[in-house]
């Protein structure tokens, strides 16, 4: 029988119970409990099924409080998965770990205060879920009066002092591996949660001092009843900042060339080939893979599942020979944020990288393996790149021979949109700081000022990204930057038309990219026609050829296209490029 398709986040309980189509993971339970780390620290972009992993770890391991021993529901659970055809492992796995799992997610705030305070209501939430220690012989009458301090209705209201609930994650440790003579797993989910926020907020010396305090100690209990702590989010801190003392840690993010881990999150192609058979929509496969096909980890290549079962599910119910409507949530105001900043305050900085990146290129890029306070003490881009990789705009394609240095490329065709999107309204009347440059550039084109367009066009020039429409197809460089050229120009050009009342564009085809631009603005009885002619050169002589294309104008017949429009005065302006230095020859020839 076909699973049913499950489009919303569930546990992995309700994933079986309701029958749901989930990809068979269990195999890499034995391989992550056997190896010999204190810690390991898993990260991925949202969406990429981490918390739906490690909530299956979670059910494979945890006891029946009720009857410890009883392994009947986890072997019910796990009939149909790999793990439970490994008798001798799960004789000694299945159901026989206590598991304490909780997650930061909603520990952020914009001051420390408060999410220190969100922290200590989780802890005591936490140890409220452990209510049923209390009846267990095996914790002594110490133990039993230290934990029932924690369940104290309004005992702990706050975590920024040393009396605070520290020790509760350390103590329930102690108590739950007394309870049931086991070493016990910690998984927390959305680790990096506390940390970003504090980040954002300028108080991440004092998280780190309380993350290190409640979770970076329970490693150092001399009775050991941790065996692992796990955690997994999307940010990759450096666990040093958390566990200050030598113990043996794990990062796998999305920077990992290790392949063990590398496609257990996330849908290989073959995976979402049979998923698409199964279902039977392959009319919409290839589609698809056109707008999300191109994330890698570890070299592979990998789908979101997230997406994966949306686009399925919607597919599903699409009618016949229609396609299917497409859900860019990679558009969203986090998102929008990062990249204002990066093509606006940040753009010189960066212009090559976003060209190369959304003309479908590869380009060559440092980021630590996990994130350090010197990250955020370095320039204000090294943060913006470090935040689109690991939430997942950026890929990686392959490391290269240099430390730490690797092949980036936006991940998907719908994350180059949100780009694309964003670099287009930046050269639009929706920019003020354009809009002006507009204005200025047609007043200097009106008063044949050639010392301010020539700065105008420096400017414009330096800053414009130039989208090609297919990003698959390559050109010549020089074919390039001369259609770089240009289409700044027709951007700004038609910025001014939009916010000049008395200014027209005449040429048929602005688009064209190649002819010279014809514009005409003021009223009927002072209205002045305006040709500009560009041209990238090969010679540094850039003087030369402005007068050359200026000169080349007083019998061009465009000419007569402006008396037409009755501007019997014209401005020529001729526009000489080379590796973006510019120069200007204008002239102004008044009908007699």
């Amino acid at each position: 029988m076909t699973k049913r398709l499950l489009p919303g986040y569930v546990n992995f309980v309700e994933f079986i119970h309701e029958e749901g189509f989930v990809i068979d993971r269990s195999a890499a339970i034995k391989p992550l409990l056997l190896s010999d780390v204190d810690v390991l620290i898993v990260t991925r972009p949202h969406g990429f099924g981490k918390t739906c992993f490690f909530d299956m770890l979670r059910c494979f391991l945890q006891v029946d409080r009720e009857t410890p021993g009883n392994t009947q529901t986890n072997a019910t659970l796990f009939s149909d998965f790999a793990i439970s055809k490994d008798k001798p492992f799960c004789d000694a796995f299945l159901g026989r770990i206590p598991v304490i799992a909780l997650s930061f997610q909603h520990i952020q705030s914009n001051t420390f205060e408060s999410a220190a305070s969100a922290f200590a209501n989780k802890m005591v939430r936490m140890s409220s879920d452990f209510r049923w220690l209390i009846k267990s012989d095996k914790l002594s009458e110490a133990d039993l009066a230290i934990f029932e301090q924690y369940l104290t209705p309004g005992l702990y209201k706050t975590v920024t002092n040393k009396q605070s609930p520290i020790g509760i994650l350390k103590h329930l440790a102690k108590c739950l591996s007394k309870a049931f003579g086991q070493r016990i797993i910690i998984w927390i989910d959305a680790f990096d949660v506390p940390l970003n926020a504090a980040q954002q907020y300028g108080y991440l010396d004092q998280m780190i001092d309380l993350l290190q305090t409640h979770v970076g100690e329970i490693l150092d209990d001399a009775s050991k009843p941790v065996q692992k702590i796990i955690l997994s989010g999307e940010f990759p801190w450096e666990p040093r900042l958390i566990f200050k003392k030598p113990h043996k840690i794990t990062v796998d993010s999305v920077l990992s060339m290790d392949p063990k881990l590398g496609d257990l999150f996330g849908f290989t192609d073959e995976e979402v080939n049979k998923l698409f058979k199964t279902y039977q929509i392959e009319r919409h496969l290839a589609n698809f893979k056109r707008w999300h096909q191109g994330f890698m980890v570890a070299g592979r290549p990998l789908y979101r599942p997230v997406d994966v079962i949306r686009y399925t599910h919607r597919a599903m119910k699409a009618i016949p020979n229609t396609s299917v409507a497409l859900d860019n949530d990679w558009q969203y105001w986090k998102a929008d944020e990062v990249l204002k900043t990066l093509v606006g305050t940040l753009l010189v900085e960066n212009h090559d990288i976003i060209e190369s990146l959304v003309n479908g290129e590869f380009v060559t890029m440092t980021f630590n393996e996990t994130i350090r306070t010197s990250d955020y003490a370095a320039r204000q881009s090294v943060e913006l790149w470090q935040w689109l990789l690991h939430k997942g705009y950026l890929t990686i394609h392959s490391k290269t021979d240099q430390h730490n240095t690797y092949r980036v490329a936006l991940s998907n065709a719908l994350v180059r949109e949100v780009f694309v999107e964003r670099l287009k309204a930046r050269f639009s009347p929706d920019y003020p700081a354009f809009v002006n440059d507009a204005k200025a550039f047609v007043e200097a084109a009106t008063k044949g000022n050639t010392t301010l367009l020539t700065l105008l066009l420096n400017k414009l020039f330096r800053d414009f990204i130039f989208i090609k429409e297919e990003p698959e197809k390559r050109q010549t460089y020089t074919q390039t930057q001369e259609r770089r050229y240009w289409a700044s120009l027709e951007a700004l050009i038609q910025t001014a038309a939009k916010q000049i009342p008395t200014f027209r564009i005449i040429t048929d085809d602005i688009y064209n990219l190649t002819d010279p631009i014809v514009v005409t603005v003021g009223h009927p009885t002072e209205r002045l026609g305006i040709i500009l002619n560009l041209q990238n050169t090969d010679t540094d002589d850039l003087e030369s050829t402005s007068q050359t294309l200026t000169t080349a104008l007083k019998t061009d017949p465009l000419r007569e296209k402006l008396n037409q429009h009755r501007a019997f005065n014209h401005i020529l302006i001729g526009v000489a490029v080379h590796e973006n230095s510019v120069a200007v020859c204008s002239e102004k020839i008044a009908q007699p």
